[in-house]
């Protein structure tokens, strides 16, 4: 058996995907990320994270912890995982550090196709337009399926949660 943290659609109690669909998958309990190297973004019906890279190689802890939700499963189970997901075309799966111990979690590459995601909060973007050639600033409100804990004394950013 696999252990898996899952932070959305895969939740306990979502319907389509939720992980009540897995029999064989065991609820080891809610946990959240070590390390403060994420961001979450809001895809429309489910959120997607990312590491957020320095120079694209140094990890700087300048990010989020994520809650979630860790899992035991099957081989088969993370293999049926892999394929909701999209491993490797979409996601990634990588081992993470949780509260709960090193987990496999899937991750969005940070190649700056979402750059425009909304996140926890307004914020505003440079993009590239290619109807005028020209890039341009534009402004993206805060997704209100993504919550925010503060955690005081943390360097981190505090914890985001799919709230959906």
């Amino acid at each position: 058996m696999e252990q898996v943290f899952v932070y959305g659609s895969l939740k306990q109690g979502n319907s389509t995907r939720g992980m009540q669909h897995f029999p064989n998958s065991q609820f080891v309990g809610v946990a959240r990320t070590k390390r403060a190297l994420y961001k979450m973004v809001d895809l429309g019906s489910f959120p997607g994270v990312m590491i957020i890279e320095d120079d694209g190689s140094e990890y700087v802890e300048k990010g989020y912890q994520i809650e979630g939700e860790v899992y035991s499963v099957t081989d088969e189970d993370l293999e049926q995982l892999d394929a909701i997901e999209g491993v490797p075309n979409f996601y990634d799966r990588a081992r993470v550090s949780t509260t709960r111990g090193d987990v496999f979690m899937y991750l969005l590459p940070n190649g700056g196709e979402y750059d425009t995601a909304p996140t926890h909060e307004d914020r505003r973007e440079v993009v590239f337009a290619d109807q005028t050639g020209r890039t341009e600033e534009i402004g993206i409100p805060a997704s209100p399926f993504i919550g925010l804990t503060p955690v005081s004394g943390d360097r981190s950013g505090g914890i985001l949660t799919w709230l959906k």
